[in-house]
C-alpha cells in the first residue's frame, strides 16, 4: 500500500530515527529518519517502505543505531573565546513581482569556498568550547539515555510461507542485529537457522554510516533482494542474492546502482521472479521504474549468467545489456514508487506529489506487460489501493472524503467510472492505512489524536466478527466490523508485516509516552488480542514510570481554534511554575507528531523536568483538514499555534520561560525559528536539528534537490505567483530575521559596512535571544546546510548589533538590561553525515539535551 499520510514514513524523532521495517515480502527496512522534512520524499506510511514488519521491532533496531553511534561528547580544550564573526555582503538573489530580494549571508552557500570553510571551522570550535562546560552533563544524560534504551536480543517471528522471520544479535557478527530464517518443516518443527543478511560485514566494508534501505525476499523464497546506502547519504544500490549460495560468500547475482527500491514480481512460474526497481534522476526524485530478469540462476531455459541491469536512459528498452525501462515520470512534482499486492496479483506503480496521486498496475503473473492506467491524476485527487479476490480496494479522497473512504473495483476495470463506495467517509475519524488479507479488511484510523484500529469482515453475513462487544453492521455489505481495544488513550498503533495473505492472525504493536512498545496478535475470527511481546526498560537507579502521567491540555490559538498538547509530568506535582518545561513541536506534511515511547523523553521527567507536545496545525493528529490548515498559504497558523501553547502552558503553570526550553528539527524548525524572531522572552533556550529557515529562498532555487516537489506544501512557485511570493516573504524566518536586523535591504546594508554605524530598524530594545544550539549537516540533501548558517549569521550580526548599541546607551548613563552576549549562541556542522545525522559529536540527543538542561537548570538555581 501507498497510505496517504504525509510523512509518517519517518520515525518521530532523529534520536530513535534508524529502522522501520518494510512489509514487502519478508522484508526489512532499516531506514534513517526524522522528525519531518521540508525536503522529504513522498513516502507513505508504511507500503514498501515504512512499516514494522515481518518479526523486527523498534527495540532490536535500536541496538543498529547504538552500534554506530559516536561515543559521548569529549572535553575540548580551553574556554569559550569571541564568537566568530560574519559579514554580510551585497547580494540580491533577483527580481520577483517588482520586488528585489536580498540575501546578504548567500555566499555561504559555497561550502568549497575557504572564506566557509574557515566559518564553519571557526563555529564548531567555538561550539565545542562551549559544550565543555556540559561535557559531565552530557556523560551523564547519555548514561541515562543507555538506561532507558529497550534492548532486544531476537524479534518476535513471523511465519510467511514456509519460513519464519526474524532478527536476532549474534555478538559472534557485532552489535547490530542479522536477519535470520528457519524452513518450517512438515510435523510442524524448525529447521537450522540460515542467515538473509549480516549489516556488520557491510558496516566494516563501507562505514559506520551504512543504512540498509529494503530487503525483500522473493515469492519463491529463494532470491533476496535488497538496497544500502554505504556512507548513509541517500544515494544507494540494489544488491540481488542467491540465498542457497549466500552462505558460501558466492550469492551476489547483481548489483545495480542508483536504486530507491525494490519489488518481487512471481511471473509465470516457468522461469525466475522479476526484480523492478526505482532509480532517481540528477536531484534525488525517484522518476524512473526498470525491470530486471535474473539469468544463470538455474532455472530451465534462463540462459547465461547476467551481470547488473544497466539503466536505460529512455525508450521502452534500454541498450542490449541494460534493463527494459518500464516507467518514467517527467512531471518533477511526482515521485515514482512500485509496490506489489499483498496477494502478489499486481505489481502496482505509484506516481504521488504532495497533493496528487496516479497509480498504473501490471500483471504480476506476466511482468514483460504495459503498465495499465486506474485513473489519470487530477489535481487534489489521492487513492492508494490493495488487491483481494477479484476487487481492488482504494482508499481515497475523491468526492470530498477529505478524511478518506473506501472504494472497490472489478479487477478488469479499475477505472473511476467503476469504483462503488465500500466505506464512507467518517467526519470525525481520517484513514491513515490499510490492511487487507484474504477473509478481513483492517482500517488504522485517527480520532481526536488517538489511534483506532477497526477490523472488517468481508465474508457478508459470515458473522465471523458479531460476537464482541461494539460490533455494528457495515455498509455496503461489508458484514461487520469491530473496533478493537486498545490499552491505552494516548498511544500510537503501528501495524506489523502483516504479508501473510491467508492469514486469519493480525499483528500490530503499541506505545505510548511511559510504555516502550507492546507486541499484539489479533484473532481475527474471535477479535480476541493476546500479548505476543512486551519490552521493558530498567531505567536509572530511582525511575519508576508509576510516578508520572500523560495528559492532554487544549490551547487557543488566536484565530478560536483549540490545538492539543500532550503533556508528560510528575503525577501530583504542584502547577506552580517553578518545574523545566521542555517544548516540541513539528506541523508539517500532515505528520502527526505521536504520543510514541521517547527515552529522551523520560531523561527529562526523571530530571524534574515537564515534556509537552505541540500538536500544531500542519500536522495529522486531527485528519486532513488539520493538515489543511497549516500547509500552503496557511502556514502562520501552525506558528500561530506554537506561540499559542507555549502561552498556555505558562499559563496553566507547568513552567514559566525562564525556565522553558524547545526542541525542533528540519521542517519543525519553522516553528522555533519564528517564535525566536518573533517572541524570543518566552524561552530560556532552545535546540533546532537541521532546521528549514530560509523556505524562500529554497522555493526560489529550482536547481535544489527537490523543490518543485514541495511547491504544493509551501502554497505553490514563488517566481510565478506572486500572491505566494507575498506570503513566503512574510513568512519565512530567516527573511524576518533580515528585516529586524535591517539587513533586508540593500541600501541598509551598504550603510552599515561602509559607516560602521548600527542600522536598522531599532531593534535594540528587543528582548535578549534564548540560549540557542543549532546544528547543520553538510551532506544534507534534504535541508541545505546554509540553512542553519545564514539564520545564525543573521543572529550574530543582531547580536552585535544589539552589544553596539548597549554600548552607546551606557555611554548615555542609561541601560538596556541583561547582554546578549550572557546567551550562547552556537552552530555545529557535521561535515559527514546527512539529513538524518552521523557518527560525530556533532547530532547527538545527548550533547543536546545537556545543553539545554545546562541553560535552564543555570536560570533555575
Amino acid at each position: 500500500s501507498e497510505p496517504l499520510v504525509r510523512a509518517a514514513a519517518h520515525a518521530d524523532d532523529a534520536a530513535m530515527a534508524w529502522t522501520v521495517i518494510s512489509r514487502g515480502a519478508a522484508a526489512a527496512v532499516i531506514a534513517a529518519a526524522s522528525v519531518g522534512l521540508p525536503h522529504k520524499l513522498p513516502i507513505r506510511t508504511r507500503g514498501v517502505h515504512t512499516s514494522c514488519g515481518p518479526c523486527f521491532s523498534k527495540g532490536i533496531l535500536r541496538r543498529l543505531r547504538n552500534s554506530v553511534l559516536a561515543r559521548p561528547l569529549a572535553a575540548f580544550g580551553a574556554p569559550p573565546s569571541a564568537a566568530p564573526r560574519v559579514d554580510p555582503l551585497s547580494s540580491t538573489v533577483g527580481t520577483f513581482h517588482g520586488t528585489a530580494v536580498v540575501d546578504p549571508f548567500r555566499w555561504l552557500q559555497d561550502s568549497e569556498h575557504h572564506d566557509v570553510i574557515r566559518y564553519i571551522n571557526e563555529e564548531n570550535k567555538y561550539t565545542e568550547r562551549h559544550l565543555r562546560r556540559s561535557a559531565k552533563l552530557a556523560r551523564q544524560v547519555g548514561a541515562d539515555l543507555h538506561a532507558f534504551a529497550v534492548e532486544e536480543d531476537t524479534s518476535v517471528p513471523e511465519v510467511l510461507g514456509n519460513f519464519e522471520y526474524y532478527a536476532k544479535v549474534r555478538p559472534t557478527f557485532g552489535t547490530a542485529p542479522v536477519f535470520l530464517r528457519r524452513k518450517i518443516l512438515d510435523d510442524g518443527s524448525r529447521a537450522e537457522e540460515e542467515l538473509l543478511l549480516n549489516p556488520n560485514g557491510l558496516v566494516m566494508r563501507y562505514s559506520p554510516r551504512l543504512v540498509i534501505g529494503v530487503l525483500k525476499v522473493s515469492p519463491c523464497a529463494r532470491f533476496l533482494a535488497y538496497t544500502v546506502d554505504p556512507h548513509g547519504l541517500e544515494r544507494s544500490r540494489a544488491v540481488i542474492v542467491d540465498t542457497r549460495s549466500n552462505a558460501q560468500g558466492t550469492g551476489c547475482l547483481a548489483e545495480i546502482d542508483g536504486v530507491f527500491n525494490v519489488e518481487w514480481a512471481v511471473g509465470d512460474g516457468r522461469g525466475p521472479p522479476t526484480l523492478f526497481y526505482t532509480c532517481k534522476d540528477e536531484l534525488g526524485r525517484p522518476d524512473s521504474v526498470y525491470r530486471h530478469r535474473l539469468r544463470g540462476v538455474g532455472w530451465p531455459g534462463d540462459g547465461a549468467v547476467g551481470a547488473a541491469g544497466e539503466r536505460a536512459e529512455g525508450g521502452d528498452s534500454g541498450q542490449a545489456d541494460g534493463d527494459p525501462l518500464v516507467y518514467h515520470e517527467p512531471d518533477s512534482r511526482f515521485y515514482v514508487d512500485v509496490s506489489v499486492t499483498k496477494d502478489h496479483r499486481f505489481v502496482k506503480v505509484a506516481c504521488n506529489s504532495k497533493t496528487t496521486a496516479e497509480v498504473r498496475v501490471i500483471d504480476a503473473a506476466a511482468p514483460d506487460g504495459q503498465p495499465q492506467l486506474v485513473r489519470a491524476r487530477e489535481d487534489g485527487f489521492e487513492y492508494f489501493m490493495d488487491h483481494c479476490g477479484d476487487e481492488f480496494f482504494i482508499v481515497t479522497n475523491c468526492d470530498g472524503a477529505h478524511n478518506y473512504k473506501v472504494m472497490r473495483a472489478p479487477s478488469a476495470r479499475p477505472q473511476r467510472e467503476f469504483w462503488r463506495e465500500f466505506v464512507p467517509m467518517q467526519a470525525d475519524s481520517k484513514i491513515e492505512d490499510m490492511d487487507l488479507l484474504r477473509d478481513h479488511l483492517v482500517l488504522y484510523r485517527k480520532r481526536a489524536g488517538s489511534s483506532v484500529v477497526t477490523v472488517m469482515d468481508l465474508g457478508g453475513g459470515s458473522g465471523a466478527l458479531a460476537a464482541g462487544a461494539g460490533s455494528s453492521g457495515t455498509p455496503g455489505g461489508a458484514g461487520t466490523s469491530t473496533e478493537l481495544a486498545l490499552p491505552e488513550p494516548l498511544c500510537v498503533v503501528q501495524p506489523g508485516a502483516n504479508q501473510a495473505f491467508t492469514s486469519k492472525v493480525l499483528r500490530f504493536s503499541v506505545s505510548s509516552p511511559l510504555t516502550p512498545e507492546l507486541v499484539y496478535d489479533v484473532d481475527l475470527t474471535s477479535c480476541a488480542v493476546r500479548e505476543v511481546k512486551r519490552l521493558e526498560v530498567a531505567g536509572p537507579r530511582g525511575f519508576s514510570p508509576d510516578r508520572f502521567e500523560c495528559v492532554r491540555e487544549v490551547a487557543r490559538s488566536c484565530d478560536g481554534v483549540d490545538v492539543p498538547i500532550t503533556v508528560l509530568r510528575r503525577r501530583g506535582a504542584p502547577l506552580d511554575g517553578r518545574r523545566p518545561l521542555l517544548v516540541q513541536g513539528y506541523g508539517a506534511y500532515g505528520h502527526s507528531m505521536e504520543p510514541a515511547f521517547r527515552e529522551e523523553s523520560l531523561v527529562m521527567l526523571h530530571r524534574g523536568w515537564t515534556v509537552a507536545l505541540c500538536h500544531v496545525r500542519g500536522g495529522g493528529e486531527l485528519g486532513h483538514s488539520w493538515y489543511e490548515g497549516g500547509r500552503g498559504l496557511q502556514k502562520h497558523h501552525s506558528y500561530d499555534d506554537f506561540l499559542a501553547c507555549v502561552e498556555r502552558l505558562h499559563a496553566l503553570g507547568y513552567s514559566r520561560p525562564a525556565l522553558t526550553a524547545a526542541r525542533a528539527a528540519s521542517a519543525g524548525g519553522l516553528l522555533l525559528a519564528t517564535l525566536c524572531n518573533a517572541r524570543p522572552d518566552l524561552l530560556r533556550a532552545a535546540a533546532l536539528r537541521v532546521p528549514f529557515v530560509d523556505v524562500l529562498g529554497a522555493m526560489l532555487d529550482r536547481s535544489l534537490p527537490l523543490t518543485e516537489h514541495e511547491f504544493d506544501e509551501w502554497g505553490g512557485d514563488p517566481a510565478a505567483d506572486e500572491r505566494t511570493f507575498r506570503y513566503l516573504q512574510r513568512n519565512c524566518p530567516y527573511q524576518e530575521l533580515l528585516r529586524l536586523t535591517g539587513l533586508a535591504t540593500a541600501r541598509k546594508e551598504a550603510t552599515e559596512k561602509e559607516t560602521g554605524e548600527v542600522g536598522g530598524d531599532g531593534d535594540g530594545e528587543r528582548e535578549p535571544l534564548p540560549s540557542l544550539l543549532v546544528t547543520a549537516s553538510l551532506n544534507d540533501l534534504r535541508v541545505g546546510f546554509w540553512h542553519p548558517l545564514k539564520w545564525v549569521a543573521a543572529l550574530r550580526h543582531q547580536q552585535r548589533r544589539r552589544q553596539q548599541q548597549q554600548q552607546q546607551q551606557q555611554q548615555r548613563g542609561r541601560s538596556l538590561g541583561r547582554g546578549a552576549e550572557e546567551r550562547p549562541l552556537l552552530l555545529l556542522s557535521d561535515y559527514e553525515g546527512g539529513h538524518f545525522g552521523g557518527a560525530s559529536t556533532s547530532l547527538r540527543v545527548d550533547a543536546e539535551l545537556s545543553f539545554l538542561i545546562a541553560q535552564v537548570e543555570e536560570e533555575q538555581s
